[in-house]
Parts: structure tokens; C-alpha cells; sequence
């Protein structure tokens, strides 16, 4: 005891240095095992019990308490609207790395996130809604990884979590709200072969109060409820926050009454075991004693009880989970004055809101509803219009790898721009976690992409690997799959779909990528299906509109989408590319950076009939989980995925299966110019054949004239003292190309002497 570990506050959230809930904890042995055991802050000698609120203090009490050396290390009971989640034996001390399932859930839970005390595992301590009761779950290990005991703990009350200040890099330091999935985790593990605890450590108070049994149960819910803090001072005895004995023991007795239903025998006879008993309250003033004043007082201003209050919130929680929306689910997006439906993301219209949700009953600070001063009755607000008041965004993006809520962010042009007060709303949703795959089992899976693209397997698997792995990271390159129809290249993509989760898996088609909304760009993968023929025009704008979502910078892009006011998300997507066609498909130059090309010979009479319902009965038997657990595990310390990717010799053969007979024309006719330092069409056009110099003339072709140079190794040089870019010579407005592989400042000196500095 006493080795008064260093507890990092600077990086602590608000909730955990403000906590009332605070105890400390040292190391001991039980059973054979090392063992933090819980200890109160004010008195370090006596342990501390996570259902006694009387056995608590404040985090600065027992932050106090490390320093001086009387504990080894400080924590908070959960509870209160804080919850947490605990993964156990998950972290390598030596490099910081967390196994692949924790990073799932760290990803899928993104709130304050901490090193436990051993080094070995982490916690993340998140908000919760303070009603809500849910036993504690103790899961078991995932298949196929290494340790023993639990591997995923949840709790939102009943449990103490210890407190380090060793930031998990990356996850955010605030606590954020995630009811949501906390509870739809819970669901899935308790329904599965998760062991359940009802309870968490249970170690027993210095000077415990005594209770009759039969209110042994009451006076818990009475400790655990929203005012607990408050009730369990009272019932310590602690008049601090009254002025007198007198109204610390009516404000006892107003709670009881509550509690009781109310029942003014029992208010008396737990009164009677309380810390505020004392001889003044069997004192006779007239024909009633003080303790029967006090109840009768308190029983007469008992506006509710328990068993009604209960009674509602069943009720509306029944109601509105059978419609199957609640208010939690809703938050006003204030550009728009719209309200985000959060499992979805859609939109609703205040009309919408308001017809499908009740009105909401207004509180007072110890929950109680709020009056109407003329007509007694409880007030009540619009669920739309609370909602603007409480729960108001003002912006949305779309950015893997931050909480739900980023409060104190903006989104700006190129990146976050910090502000108090304000909250963004993350539109990203992750993958749900998959258990049971296993990361050996992947063989027919790795066939198939061998069997189609032998050599670049490695490099496509990679590339998925850091889709799954990285989403909040962009990869600067495109994928393109390339092969005759039939042969699975969408079936190799159905693996990949499944782990990133197949809402953050879009497919369009080149046409859309043309189109003016882009609401495709909020992907961790976007498929491509590259279609034939659509003209040398539109293959080359398709070309230039790939480039953008292909790599990074920009950072940002602006999103619109139809009846949306655009707005900002960050630029990640993983661009697959898959085509049926070298010859007339998707265009590339040859200094491209931006794609990495595999290509198969295969067809589909190379596959046997029962190959592909074998291969899709294997997926649903449980092959998708694993190849996603294979993918999650995949090591990348050998991907770079800014670096451009290798020129395969697929990517030569698309290149140069895309010439045609003007290419080389357009170069011989710059030889006849000795390759000169910049050149204009008609200089090309003079010193061509008929054909050529007729084509070079044609208006219909001048959007591929360009192309046709910059394959030649020519780029239009522009001018940066005209509005349009066009140099003027002999008396007409024209285009200078110039040489790739001269500098801009000496291409543009060698366009000016030729324009005559115009």
C-alpha cells in the first residue's frame, strides 16, 4: 500500500475531476491473485463499498490522498449517469498496440479512453442516461485470442473503475454520450455466451449504518437514484447543506415520503435508523411529538411517489420502445432547423417529430414535473422545440475515428477549427463488431483472390486490410479489378463490405461520379463500376473527377446532396475501380499516380457450376467473419498507403492498349519541331500530314487535343495575367503547351517570350 501512483489530471475530463463518486484503491492478494481493492479517500484504513455512497469523496479527496502516499492508485464508482466499459489482457505495454478486437470496440465507443493500471488493458468511461439499469456483463474472451479471464466488461452502476490519466492517443478527452450502443452491446453479449454479474465488487464499509432487512432493498434504490448523493448524506447525518437539524430532518423526511408511498409509520421507522436520530424527535410540543410533526408535514407535501413516478417512466418507456423511436434518438441540426433521426441519420421535419413523440413533461432540479401556476397540472414542451434547446447541433460532417458527438469543433475548409460551446455531429457509423471469425480460417477467400490476380493478392489485401483497419486514414491510391464478366471480382469485394459494414460500402456508377451530388464521398470504400464506351470526352472527365477522391489533399470536401444544405466531411474514401474492358475503358496517362492495376485473363468457363454457390454458402457459414477477423489482424507495417503505388504491368498494358494513331503522330510531329521548350497547336498542325493537321483543327476534337500532348509529354501552360489563362499571338487568343519535364517558372518564361509577354 502507498506506492501513490502519478495520476495524470490535466488530460481528465470534467465529470471525472468534479466526481463526488470517488474512492481509492490498493493492491492486495485474493485467492492466489493481485487484487484492487477499494478503500474511502477520508479514511484510508476503512474500505469502501460501491453501494454506500457514505463511503465516497470527492476525486480531489482522493487524489489527495495517492499524493500523500495512503493509497496506491484512486478510482470512481460508476453510476449517475457515467457507465463504463473495461477490456482486460487487450494491450502490448511494449509498443502501445491494442489487439484488434479492443480497437473495435475503442472505435465503435469513442469517449475518454485510459491505460489500466497494469499496463495491459483499458477502460472507457462514457455518459449514459442517468435511468437507466442494466446488470453488469462479464464476457468472455473472443476466439482465438490469448489470455485468461473476461475480455469485455460493462457497467453502468454497482462497479468501481480505477482512474490513471494515461490517455489512449487518438480516442477523444471528453466523456461522450453513447446510450445507445452501450445498450445494444449489452443486448448482443448478454444473449450470447456472455456470463452476467449482478453485481460488482462488494467490499464492506468501516462503520456501516444498521438496517432493518426489509428496508434494506428501499433504501438502495433511495442511494442509487438521480438525488442518491443527496439522500445518502442525509442519511449519514450530514445537516452541511441545511441550516438547521430541522430542515436537514424535513428534507429526510420528504425523501422517505417518496420512497414510502408515503407511509407515515415507516418514514418514522426508518427516520429512526438514520444518522440524524437524536431525543429531540420523541419530544412532546402540545399533542404530537417533534418526529410526528415533521412526518405529517412532509407526508402532506408529498406531491408523488415512488410507485407512481416508476409507474410513468414504464410506462412512456414501453410506449416509445414499441413505436421504436425516442427522443434520445433525435438531435436539432440548427443550419437547417431539421432534426437528425441518429440510427439512420435521415432527417425529419419538426411536424414529423412532434406527430411520432409525446410532449415532454418539464422538471424541477430533483426531477420533479414543473406546475402550471393556474391550472396545477405538469407543463409540458414540444419534443421538437426541447429538442433545440437541449439537445442542438451546429454542424454535421462525416469523419471515422471521432466520437458521435465532437463538442468544440468545427469543421472549417481545410480542417477542424476549435470553438467553445458548439457540437458537431458525426454522420460515421461503424462496423458492428463480429465474434467467432477466425483469422485462420481464411484459406478460400485468399484462393479466390489468387486464382483471379496471382501477385497483386498481397497488394489487395493490404489494401482491404487498412479500409478495415485505418477507415480515418485516406489511402492514396485507387484499386482497380479488372477481367472478363463472370469470373468475381464483386464476389471478392462481399468480405470487405461485411467488415467495414455495408453502410460505409457505397457502389455507383461513372455516371454519378459525374453528376452534381456526391453524397457517395461519405464511404470507407467506394466501388466503382467502370463502364465501356463512354466517349473520349467523358473518359477523360471522369479521369479528372477520380482524382479528387483518390487522393488527398483536399482534406475536406463539400458534400450535396439533394434537399441537404451542403456541408463538410473528411476526404478517406478508398476508391475500387472494377472494368470488363482494356481497350475504350477507363482512361489512365502514363505518369498516373493515383491507381494500382491488377488484371486476370480468366473467364467464367474457367469456373466449374458449383464453384460460386460453394463459395457464397461459405461466406454465409461464417466465412465473411473471417476474412473480416483476418483483415483486422492483416500486419501493414509495410503498406504505405500515401506512397504511389508500383506500375504493374496491367497498368502498362491499360495505358497502352488506350493509344491510338494520333498519339504517335502528335509525337513525331513534335520531333520535326526538335521537342521545342513550348509549342501551339497550329505550330503542330502546320508541320503535320493532311490527316493529322486536319484533326488538330477540328473543334470537335479540342477537348482531347490536350490529352493527346499530355501523352506526348506537352501541358498547357496558362497565363497568369489573363482572366481565361490564353496567350495572345497573332492577334488571336490561343493555348502554349509546354514540356513536362521543364520547370513551371521555366515553361512559363519560355510562353512569354513566344506570346511576347502577353
Amino acid at each position: 500500500m502507498g506506492t501513490g501512483m502519478t495520476i495524470n489530471t490535466d488530460i481528465l475530463p470534467t465529470e471525472i475531476l468534479e466526481s463526488s463518486r470517488a474512492v481509492v484503491w490498493n493492491w492486495e492478494i485474493r485467492d492466489g491473485r493481485l487484487t484492487k481493492v477499494p478503500y474511502q479517500a477520508h479514511r484510508p484504513s476503512s474500505k469502501a463499498r460501491v453501494d454506500d455512497p457514505a463511503t465516497w469523496a470527492s476525486f480531489a479527496e482522493a487524489i489527495g490522498a495517492v499524493e500523500d502516499g495512503k493509497a496506491d492508485g484512486a478510482g470512481i464508482v460508476l453510476g449517475d449517469g457515467q457507465g463504463g466499459i473495461d477490456l482486460d489482457d487487450c494491450r502490448d505495454p511494449a509498443t502501445g498496440l491494442l489487439a484488434p478486437w479492443a480497437r473495435q470496440v475503442v472505435d465503435m465507443f469513442p469517449s475518454y479512453t485510459e491505460i489500466s493500471p497494469s499496463g495491459t488493458g483499458v477502460k472507457i468511461f462514457i455518459r449514459l442516461d442517468p435511468t437507466l439499469t442494466l446488470r453488469g456483463i462479464n464476457h468472455r474472451r473472443p476466439k482465438g485470442s490469448t489470455g485468461k479471464g473476461a475480455a469485455i466488461e460493462l457497467y453502468c452502476t454497482g462497479k468501481y473503475f480505477t482512474v490513471t490519466g494515461q490517455h489512449v492517443e487518438g480516442t477523444p478527452t471528453t466523456l461522450e454520450e453513447q446510450t445507445a450502443p452501450f445498450v445494444a452491446l449489452h443486448d448482443r453479449l448478454s444473449g450470447g455466451n456472455g456470463r452476467t454479474d449482478t453485481h460488482g465488487p462488494r467490499a464492506t464499509s468501516g462503520d456501516p449504518v444498521p438496517v432493518a432487512a426489509g428496508d434494506a432493498a428501499l433504501l438502495n434504490k433511495a442511494r442509487a437514484a438521480r438525488n442518491g448523493a443527496k439522500f445518502s448524506r442525509l442519511w449519514g447525518g450530514d445537516i452541511s447543506d441545511y441550516p438547521s437539524n430541522s430542515e436537514a430532518d424535513f428534507a429526510l423526511c420528504s425523501l422517505l415520503a417518496f420512497w414510502t408511498g408515503p407511509d407515515a409509520g415507516r418514514i418514522d421507522g426508518l427516520f429512526r435508523q438514520s444518522g440524524l436520530m437524536r431525543g429531540k424527535w420523541d419530544e412532546r410540543h402540545g399533542s404530537h411529538t417533534y418526529g410526528e410533526m415533521t412526518v405529517e408535514k412532509a407526508v402532506a407535501g408529498c406531491r408523488d411517489t415512488y410507485t407512481g413516478a416508476a409507474r410513468r417512466v414504464a410506462l412512456a418507456t414501453i410506449a416509445q420502445r414499441a413505436a421504436g423511436v425516442q427522443l434520445e434518438d433525435f438531435h436539432s441540426y440548427m443550419p437547417m432547423h431539421t432534426y437528425i433521426f441518429a440510427p439512420t441519420c435521415e432527417m425529419w421535419p419538426a411536424a414529423s417529430v412532434n406527430a411520432r413523440l409525446p410532449s415532454v413533461t418539464l422538471t424541477g432540479g430533483e426531477g420533479d414535473p414543473l406546475l402550471d401556476p393556474v391550472t396545477n397540472t405538469p407543463r409540458t414542451m414540444k419534443p421538437a422545440v426541447w429538442l433545440d434547446r437541449h439537445r442542438a447541433v451546429e454542424q454535421m460532417t462525416w469523419a471515422p475515428g471521432q466520437p458521435r458527438l465532437i463538442r468544440g469543433r468545427l469543421v472549417s475548409e481545410g480542417g477542424w477549427m476549435r470553438r467553445n460551446g458548439v457540437t458537431t455531429f458525426n454522420l460515421y457509423r461503424p462496423p458492428e463488431i463480429e465474434d467467432g471469425g477466425d483469422p485462420a480460417a481464411v484459406g478460400r477467400w485468399r484462393d479466390h483472390v489468387r486464382r483471379l490476380y496471382g501477385d497483386h493478392a498481397d497488394h489487395i489485401e493490404r489494401w482491404c486490410a487498412h479500409r478495415v483497419q485505418r477507415p480515418h486514414e485516406k489511402v492514396n491510391h485507387a484499386l482497380v479489378l479488372g477481367g472478363s464478366q463472370g469470373i468475381g471480382k464483386d464476389t471478392l469485394l462481399e468480405p470487405l463490405k461485411h467488415a467495414v459494414g455495408p453502410w460505409n460500402f457505397l457502389e455507383i456508377c461513372p455516371s454519378h461520379l459525374l453528376g452534381r451530388f456526391n453524397g457517395f464521398v461519405k464511404s470507407v470504400v467506394l466501388r466503382i463500376s467502370e463502364a465501356r464506351d463512354l466517349g473520349d470526352v467523358n473518359r477523360y472527365a471522369f479521369y479528372e473527377h477520380l482524382k479528387v477522391y483518390t487522393a488527398a489533399p483536399p482534406d475536406v470536401l463539400r458534400v450535396d446532396e439533394k434537399n441537404l444544405r451542403e456541408y463538410a466531411v473528411w476526404n478517406i474514401c478508398g476508391v475500387v475501380v472494377t472494368t470488363n474492358h482494356k481497350i475504350g475503358g477507363l482512361y489512365l496517362p502514363a505518369d498516373d499516380r493515383r491507381h494500382y492495376v491488377a488484371w486476370t485473363d480468366l473467364t467464367k468457363d474457367d469456373f466449374p457450376s458449383t464453384y460460386w454457390t460453394q463459395l457464397y454458402a461459405w461466406y454465409d457459414g461464417g466465412g465473411k467473419d473471417h476474412v473480416a477477423a483476418y483483415l483486422r489482424t492483416l500486419d501493414l507495417s509495410t503498406f504505405d498507403p500515401k506512397a504511389p503505388p508500383p506500375k504493374t504491368q496491367a497498368f502498362w498494358d491499360l495505358v497502352d492498349a488506350d493509344r491510338t494513331p494520333e498519339d504517335a503522330e502528335v509525337a513525331d510531329a513534335l520531333d520535326r519541331l526538335n521537342r521545342p521548350m513550348v509549342v501551339t497547336i497550329a505550330d503542330l498542325a502546320r508541320l503535320s500530314d493532311a490527316s493529322l493537321g486536319e484533326w488538330l483543327r477540328d473543334r470537335k476534337n479540342a477537348r482531347q487535343v490536350p490529352h493527346r500532348l499530355e501523352r506526348a509529354g506537352y501541358v498547357a501552360v496558362r497565363n497568369t495575367a489573363a482572366k481565361d489563362g490564353l496567350w495572345k499571338l497573332g492577334g488571336h487568343r490561343q493555348v502554349i503547351y509546354g514540356r513536362i519535364d521543364l520547370a513551371d517558372r521555366d515553361r512559363y518564361l519560355a510562353a512569354q517570350e513566344l506570346g511576347g509577354g502577353r
